[in-house]
């Protein structure tokens, strides 16, 4: 029994050195600029089925998020995608996440209706082209994939957010956005006059 532990302690360590590995082998500035893009896509089905279609690409300007822990190693959430350096078919990122389309396929409506969510994932964007894969649970609890998609960065129809400029202050700064949280806190409720009240309060 000892000896049987004692392989699954090893195997577990394994497994994390070699993942901690291949996420310090991937150097942002090789594969990614400090933008965003960002993939809005249509997941539709019914309680035992599902798809995707994607809706549109879009270039945000700015990449708030992480530059060194790109390959999520947690294996967590009803949902996962990947993005594949597309020439040498190198994983370069990837997150686990869960979907509204998740908990909808419990209900039951799900067992009669077909019904679609609009979904988004985003990912620092790529210098060169790249393939995004998205992965949903099976019955067995496995990943199985659902959708991929060949990205151009260069693409002439990826569209370019649009930014409108509001008034904005700091409540609190840490550094450095790419190793801190970023917390929007919107004053819902609150009139342009009572900007002074929402600030105290």
């Amino acid at each position: 029994m000892k000896s049987l532990f004692a392989f699954i302690i090893n195997m577990i360590l394994l497994t994390v050195i070699v993942a901690a590995s291949d996420n310090e082998n991937i150097n942002f500035d090789d594969y990614f600029l400090l933008k965003t893009l960002r993939v809005d896509y249509f997941r539709f089905g019914d309680r035992d089925n599902e798809e995707i279609i994607l809706d549109e690409l879009i270039e945000e300007p700015v990449w708030g998020g992480n530059k060194v822990n790109l390959i999520d190693t947690l294996n967590l959430g009803n949902h996962f995608f990947k993005v594949y350096d597309l020439e040498s078919n190198r994983l370069i990122y990837s997150r686990g996440y869960s979907s509204l389309f998740q908990e909808w396929q419990s209900t039951e409506e799900a067992k009669k209706n077909r019904k679609s969510f609009n979904e988004t994932v985003i990912f620092p964007y790529p210098l060169k082209p790249v393939t995004v894969k998205f992965y949903s649970r099976d019955y067995y609890n496995n990943f199985k994939l659902i959708y991929e998609h060949e990205i151009d960065p260069a693409n002439y129809f990826i569209r370019k957010e649009q930014r409108y400029s509001y008034p904005k202050f700091k409540v609190h700064f840490s550094g450095d956005p790419s190793n801190k949280l970023d917390i929007l806190i919107l004053p819902e409720g609150y009139t342009s006059d009572e900007i002074d009240s929402f600030k105290v309060g």
